[in-house]
C-alpha cells in the first residue's frame, strides 16, 4: 500500500500520520490528539498525546525513550536499519547510515599474527593459514617470529657437550661436533674444558720450592724464578739466604786478630773499624825472644829479640 493510501487512511480517522523508514517499507504511526483520560485501543497516553508506542521512534516503549536516526522502533524497541542490510555474504561487514544507507565492506580478517596469511572463504569465513617456514634442511629447527612474520632456521645439533663446536651442514643436512680448541694463548693459564661448563682457564701457581727465588709468571714464556737479594743494608751483619727458610741476617765478627787494637762496628758507616788500644798495654808480640812486650800505637812491640 503507498504512503498516500496510508495518510488517507488515517485522515479518514480524523488523525494526524507520523511516517519513519523501516527498512523497505513505509509504516504509518497514528498520533491522536485527546483532552480525555481515556486512549483508543492500541495508544498509550504520553502527555496530551495518545501515542503508538509499539512503532513511534519518538516514544518508542515508552514515553520517555526516542530511537536514533539510524533506528526504528519495532515491537516498541528500538532496532537498528541495517538488519535490512544483511547481503548474506558472510565475508562482508554490513553496516547502515541515514547518508550512505546499507554498506559492505570486506571482512577484515586480519589475526595479527605477522606469520599467518589470512583471507576469507565464503563459506566458512576468515582462514589464517601458517606461512611455510620449512627450508628442507633436516639439521635445522624452523619457526616464525610473530611481530615481524620472518622465518627463523635454528641448527638443531646442540650435542649437550660444552667442548665441542656444533654445526648443521645446510647441503647435506648432517651436524658435525668439532672439538673446542681451549687455547687463551697465555701461558701463566692451564687450559681446560668442562663439558658442562666450557672450557677454563686456571692460574698457574709458579712456587719452585726455593725460597732463596722470586718467581712470578711470564704471559709469553711462563714461570721465571729469580734469585732474591737478602742484603738489608746493614754493614754490620753477613747475609746469606737458606733455599728452605729463606734470607738470614747474622752480626759480622769485626776482629783483625791484632791485641792492639779496639775491634768494633758502625751499621751507618763502613762496617768494621779498629781503634789503636792505650800504649804501654801489654801484649805479646809472638817472638819468644823478646821481653817486654807492649803496645805502641797498634803495634805489639817487645825488647830485644831477632830484629
Amino acid at each position: 500500500m503507498s504512503k498516500k493510501i496510508h495518510l488517507f487512511a488515517a485522515l479518514i480517522l480524523g488523525l494526524s500520520a507520523y511516517s519513519v523508514q523501516a527498512t523497505d517499507k513505509v509504516v504509518v504511526i497514528p498520533l491522536v490528539n485527546s483532552s480525555s483520560s481515556q486512549c483508543q485501543s492500541g495508544l498509550t497516553k504520553c502527555g496530551s498525546n495518545c501515542i503508538d508506542i509499539l512503532h513511534n521512534p519518538q516514544y518508542c516503549g515508552d514515553c520517555q525513550t526516542t530511537c536514533s536516526a539510524e533506528q526504528y522502533c519495532d515491537a516498541g524497541v528500538c532496532t537498528s536499519r541495517c538488519i535490512g542490510c544483511d547481503d548474506g555474504e558472510i565475508c562482508t561487514e554490513d553496516s547502515y547510515t541515514s547518508a550512505t544507507g546499507c554498506q559492505h565492506a570486506p571482512l577484515n580478517c586480519d589475526d595479527g599474527d605477522q606469520c599467518t596469511v589470512d583471507s576469507c572463504d565464503p563459506q566458512s569465513g576468515c582462514v589464517s593459514t601458517p606461512i611455510d617456514c620449512d627450508d628442507n634442511v633436516s639439521c635445522t629447527t624452523d619457526s616464525c617470529n610473530a611481530l615481524t612474520g620472518e622465518c627463523i632456521h635454528a641448527p638443531a645439533c646442540d650435542d649437550g657437550d660444552a667442548c665441542t663446536e656444533d654445526a648443521c651442514d645446510a647441503q647435506t643436512g648432517t651436524c658435525s661436533h668439532t672439538t673446542l680448541m681451549c687455547d687463551d694463548g697465555d701461558a701463566c693459564t692451564q687450559d681446560s674444558c668442562d663439558p658442562g661448563g666450557g672450557c677454563m682457564f686456571m692460574t698457574v701457581i709458579c712456587d719452585d720450592g726455593d725460597a732463596c727465588t722470586n718467581d712470578i709468571c711470564d704471559p709469553q714464556t711462563g714461570c721465571v724464578s729469580a734469585p732474591i737479594s737478602c742484603d738489608d743494608g746493614n754493614p754490620c751483619t753477613d747475609d746469606s739466604c737458606d733455599q728452605t727458610t729463606g734470607c738470614q741476617s747474622t752480626p759480622t765478627v769485626c776482629d783483625d786478630g791484632n791485641s792492639c787494637t779496639n775491634d768494633a762496628c758502625d751499621p751507618s758507616g763502613s762496617g768494621c773499624y779498629f781503634t789503636s788500644v792505650t800504649n804501654g798495654t801489654s801484649c805479646d808480640d809472638g817472638d819468644p825472644g823478646t821481653t817486654n812486650d807492649q803496645c805502641v800505637d797498634g803495634l805489639c812491640i817487645g825488647d830485644g829479640g831477632n830484629s
